[in-house]
């Protein structure tokens, strides 16, 4: 996905709409207004997470952020997903700039965040069916779209069960279920197979 031409290391990325995901720059510090008030300090302190990322991601093609605990790899999810502001560069999703244009993209995607975002006291059908209306997913369909994703990722037998009483590999496969809602283009996917 990276591409990367001899002009001084820069990377050249494509602009036209042929990247499902395209990042030029990510960017990303955050600083602390609480060492400020602690320490009566002039200037913020800053921590830096992301360093100028950028890569392009073609339809179909599969790609790992690997690196150690700390390294930014959630964070880049993070604001590909827009959970946090980036503080600097651009994201693109199917040619779309996420920064601005959010609300147009947000049905494009699946995502599994690292830590699973489920209502421990709804069942695994309740569930999918809450992400399914957040998607936007006609009542017409719903049953149907939530009974494939619960066949295709084996929770059939877990369809009444509150989520909070699941394994923890479970639960990591309902999440995993849930970013599948829809057959979306693009899926993210942090430490899936965590638990």
């Amino acid at each position: 996905g990276v591409n990367n031409d001899n002009n001084n290391g820069l990377i050249n990325i494509n602009k036209d709409n042929k990247y499902v995901i395209r990042i030029k720059n990510l960017h990303k510090e955050y600083i602390s207004s609480l060492y400020n008030l602690f320490f009566c300090c002039k200037k913020n302190k800053s921590k830096i997470v992301i360093k100028n990322l950028s890569f392009c991601l073609e339809k179909g093609e599969c790609f790992g952020l690997l690196g150690l605990n700390g390294a930014g790899k959630t964070t880049t999810f993070k604001c590909i997903t827009q959970e946090i502001n980036l503080s600097n560069g651009e994201i693109f999703l199917n040619g779309v700039k996420t920064n601005d244009n959010f609300v147009r993209i947000k049905n494009k995607f699946g995502y599994c965040p690292q830590y699973d975002a489920i209502f421990e006291y709804m069942t695994v059908y309740e569930n999918l069916e809450f992400y399914a209306r957040l998607k936007g997913v006609k009542i017409d369909y719903m049953t149907q779209i939530i009974n494939s994703v619960i066949y295709e990722i084996k929770l059939d037998e877990f369809i009444k069960k509150l989520s909070g009483n699941l394994s923890g590999g479970n639960k990591r496969k309902l999440s995993f279920a849930i970013s599948m809602l829809c057959s979306p283009s693009i899926i993210l996917l942090d430490e899936p197979s965590k638990g």
